[in-house]
Formats: structure tokens, C-alpha cells, sequence
């Protein structure tokens, strides 16, 4: 087990830097560990949806552990309405013990860790398991613009669950939820003077993830990279020792990016999501009433959260707007001539460590 561990942590931390982890996850928590489960109180009944009846009492009382980190209000609010939900639609049958920000772990490759060996039966992340896993599939969610919408890009990964799946079993033991998924906000790119077209990158200096096609992307339009983390991203920007960055609107404004840089590109280059992500012993044990249930509060949950996201980020755009930021929208920028750049680079650069089949699957989409 120790060596299966020491394994799985290498294989995380490898698909970190060599592009095979999440694009849009939230890049630090500042939540200090601890070791008791948290708990909430039920969401009122005004704000529930309207379900099926509880079942009746032949559902055998079952408790389950889950866990979940995020640096955003709205995402905690949909992860616990889940909880919620699935505990009420079991008419009490199934106990959920909670695992928030930091209280059995602080970053999603040891969440992946916790769920491979068992110690948690559910976990909520990004794409970073099936990342390490099936690299040759998922490294084409990290091509700028390789999908025109959130809805694509949701349609992409229900197409290719199936796949995914046998590679999370077949490495990991676990497997992911994917008939729900919360879908986060597109990337956006903000900087010190606006970026229309392609030749606008050229000789910027950009703060990217350590996220091997992601840079290899902005360096094919001429940006000269630097990494930092999320808690250093304000001081680079104010001191010009990066000119621009990208990530999700809320990302970026938890850190007040309007004090910083002029403009925001709303290129939405890349999409990502949060899934439910269980451990296959566990979930097999399950009786197909109590996966019924689990699956219907993931719904209830993420649909808040899809909704949270997309209010969300329009509140926070007009902010930026009322503090004097420039906000450049989709239709004003020459995406197409930034792909005509970038594409061609990055699948011949991965021609022979990804399935290019999977590139025509994505085409297909459109």
C-alpha cells in the first residue's frame, strides 16, 4: 500500500507539470486542517427543488464520507445543497460525514489518494484523476479553443465517459459520476493593454499553471512564460514582472485583478468541471435505490452550482467594469486567427503521446 501511495503521488504530481491536470481548479486554499467532519444545516425548504417521494423503509441506512475543497463561497454552497439533498431524498437512510476545505486534506492529489485507498468514498474535484490517468484523452481539453461552449465542452466528456472510466479502474480503482457535472466558468485572459489577435501576444510576459500544452500554447503565440502561485499572482502583475495572466473570472477577481491590470480578454479559451468522483469498491457495494438517490442530489447540487458560476461571473464583470477595467467580450476578439497559431503546434507536439482520434471526436461536437 505505501508503495502504491509514493506511486499514485508521483503520477499526480508528474500530470501537474506535464500538462495532464486541471485547467481551472482553484489554484490555493487557505483552509487550516483538522480532523472532525463539518456539518451544515439543511438548506430551507424554500429553496429546495421539488423531488420524488422518499423511499420507503426498505433502503438500508448507509453512511458515506465525502470531501471537497474550494476557495469559493458559491462552490461550498452547491457541494453542501448536494449533501442535503441526497439525506433528505433517502428519507434519512443515508448519512453523509463532510469533509470540507482542509479537514483531511488541502490539495486534490491527496483527495485522490484518500479516495483510491478508500479512506473517502466520494470525493469532488476537477479532471486531475482522469488527467493522470488517461492523459492521451484528456490533454485535448488543454488546447486554447478546442471548444466553443461550456455545453461542448460537457457534451465531449459524456461522450468519452466510457473511456475515461476503464483508465480511472483499471489505475486508480475509482471511477467518476459524469451524468452530472458542474461546469466552471471559461478562462479569461487579463493584462496591461488588450490582446485582439494573435500578434498581440508576441513578447508578452505571461504568468500561466504549470501545465506543459497550456504553456506550450501561449509560447507558440510568443509569450515568454513565468509561473507563480496564486497568492503571488497580485505582486507580479502590480510590479510588471509578468504583464498579463489567464483563469476563470472568479479565480481572478478573488484577487482583485481590476487594481491591477486594464483589460480583460474574454477569450474563453479553455472549460473544466467538478465531478463526483467515487471509489469503485464502495460504489458497486451500493444498491441501485441508493445510487439513484446519490445521483439525484448530485444534480440538484451541481445544477446550483452551474447556475451560481454563470450569475456569478456577470456580477463580477460589471464590478470590474465600475472600477474602471476595460472588458473586451468574445465577439471583439480575433479567436479564430489565435487557433490558426496554436492548434496546428500543440497536435503536432502531442502527435504521439495522445490518441488523435479523440481530436476528431471533438471536431464531431461542433
Amino acid at each position: 500500500m505505501k508503495k502504491f501511495k509514493v506511486l499514485l503521488t508521483c503520477v499526480l504530481s508528474i500530470s501537474m507539470i506535464c500538462g495532464c491536470s486541471q485547467l481551472s481548479a482553484p489554484e490555493s486554499t487557505t483552509s487550516a486542517p483538522t480532523s472532525a467532519p463539518a456539518t451544515t444545516q439543511a438548506s430551507q425548504a424554500s429553496d429546495q427543488p421539488e423531488a420524488s417521494e422518499a423511499p420507503g423503509p426498505e433502503l438500508e441506512p448507509i453512511t458515506f464520507k465525502v470531501g471537497f475543497i474550494s476557495s469559493q463561497a458559491a462552490t461550498d454552497e452547491a457541494h453542501n445543497l448536494m449533501c442535503d439533498e441526497i439525506e433528505r431524498l433517502s428519507g434519512g437512510a443515508i448519512k453523509i460525514e463532510r469533509y470540507l476545505q482542509g479537514q483531511l486534506y488541502t490539495a486534490d492529489s491527496d483527495g485522490s489518494i484518500a479516495l483510491s485507498e478508500g479512506t473517502l468514498d466520494m470525493v469532488i474535484m476537477g479532471d486531475l484523476m482522469v488527467s493522470a490517468a488517461a492523459p492521451e484523452i484528456a490533454g485535448f481539453t488543454q488546447i486554447p479553443f478546442a471548444f466553443d461552449s461550456k455545453e461542448q465542452c460537457e457534451e465531449f466528456w459524456e461522450t468519452i465517459a466510457d473511456q475515461c472510466n476503464e483508465k480511472m479502474l483499471e489505475k486508480y480503482g475509482c471511477r467518476i459520476l459524469f451524468d452530472h457535472l458542474a461546469m466552471r466558468g471559461p478562462r479569461v485572459v487579463a493584462a496591461n493593454r488588450p490582446l485582439i489577435k494573435a500578434e498581440d501576444y508576441k513578447g508578452l510576459k505571461m504568468r500561466l499553471p504549470s501545465i506543459a500544452a497550456s504553456v506550450a500554447s501561449f509560447e507558440a503565440l510568443g509569450v515568454s512564460p513565468m509561473t507563480s502561485s496564486m497568492g503571488e499572482l497580485y505582486q507580479v502583475l502590480q510590479t510588471g514582472t509578468a504583464q498579463a495572466c489567464e483563469s476563470p473570472i472568479s479565480t481572478l477577481d478573488s484577487i482583485a485583478i481590476y487594481e491591477v491590470c486594464d483589460y480583460a480578454m474574454l477569450t474563453d479559451h479553455t472549460y473544466s468541471f467538478r465531478a463526483a468522483h467515487v471509489n469503485e469498491k464502495w460504489w458497486s457495494s451500493l444498491s441501485p435505490a441508493h445510487q439513484e438517490i446519490i445521483q439525484q442530489g448530485i444534480k440538484v447540487g451541481f445544477d446550483r452550482f452551474n447556475e451560481l458560476e454563470s450569475n456569478g461571473d456577470e456580477a463580477i464583470l460589471q464590478k470590474w467594469r465600475d472600477n474602471g477595467m476595460t472588458v473586451i467580450e468574445n465577439s471583439e476578439i480575433d479567436t479564430q486567427s489565435i487557433k490558426d497559431v496554436v492548434t496546428p503546434v500543440i497536435l503536432e507536439k502531442y502527435k504521439d503521446e495522445w490518441d488523435m482520434s479523440i481530436w476528431d471526436v471533438i471536431q464531431s461536437l461542433r
